[in-house]
């Protein structure tokens, strides 16, 4: 349970933190008060649920299927972009924070109303992380990298593709490709280059290298191949056979839109 929890990513920003609560609660926990409050909760699962382990187990597992469908059902209707393990993580979350709202309850430390509405916000907060990690992971994501910075490469001039099966013209040295309607068909060895040096001018790594981005691209259906090579062989312009990566253009606006991972009903 924990080990799914803690990839569960927060980011917290200069001002999220309250200073002078944190210090509270430092000194809280220096004068042994947060120790005995666990204690507490620990002795309180043991003598409400620990009397019967077999029930206590039964109870947990319908629990967590129930919190795992419940998260599924919302991340798809909310179109949020997610890994199949994420339900599982949200609830194995939710089950540990249940808990404690019920130990806090029957302390008299909250009452009904207020456990509802801790709940509800538990479940916006962890849904609005989720879509947050959704967008980070996928800007990290070398394809994706590579797909934005193959753009600004095009877009700003500083590299140009040739226009497949038009009348050869002297070919320049920022040259990385050629390009019909529905595909780029791109020189990978100087294209892994470029955006190479793109990132570094612009204070990014780029590491992965060329054979690796070329079997990431095809994994993910951005490359496309009739073989198990990664590249193919077309003729270019002055009737030369190239072996050119070969990029399906609507798959990259997809995932420079963000629209390529689409939410998945299934749950591993």
């Amino acid at each position: 349970m924990s080990g799914s929890a803690r990839y569960f990513n927060i980011e917290l920003n200069e001002n999220d933190v309250q200073l002078d609560d944190l210090s509270e609660y430092q000194q809280l926990a220096n004068d042994g008060v947060l120790c005995g409050i666990m204690q507490s909760y620990i002795e309180w699962i043991k003598n409400v649920y620990l009397d019967d382990e077999s029930a206590f187990v039964k109870t947990l597992e319908d629990v967590f299927l129930k919190y795992r469908k419940f998260y599924l059902d919302r991340l798809c209707a909310n179109r949020i972009k997610f890994h199949n393990r994420t339900p599982d993580m949200l609830a194995h979350l939710k089950i540990g924070f249940a808990f404690l709202l019920v130990f806090l309850k029957s302390k008299n430390q909250i009452n009904k109303s207020e456990l509802d509405k801790f709940e509800k916000v538990f479940d916006e907060i962890v849904l609005k992380a989720v879509s947050a990690n959704a967008e980070i992971i996928e800007l990290e994501n070398p394809t994706t990298r590579f797909c934005e910075k193959l753009k600004s490469l095009l877009d700003s001039g500083r590299c140009y593709v040739e226009t497949k099966g038009l009348d050869s013209t002297p070919r320049q040295r920022n040259c990385i490709g050629l390009q019909d309607d529905e595909h780029y068909y791109l020189f990978a060895d100087t294209t892994h280059s470029e955006v190479r040096k793109l990132c570094a001018e612009q204070g990014e790594h780029f590491s992965i290298s060329k054979n690796e981005l070329l079997r990431q691209l095809r994994k993910e259906g951005l490359l496309l191949s009739r073989t198990s090579r990664n590249t193919v062989s077309v003729r270019d312009n002055s009737n030369t056979v190239v072996n050119v990566a070969m990029l399906n253009k609507l798959k990259m606006e997809e995932r420079l839109s963000g629209d390529l991972y689409r939410p998945t009903a299934e749950v591993g």
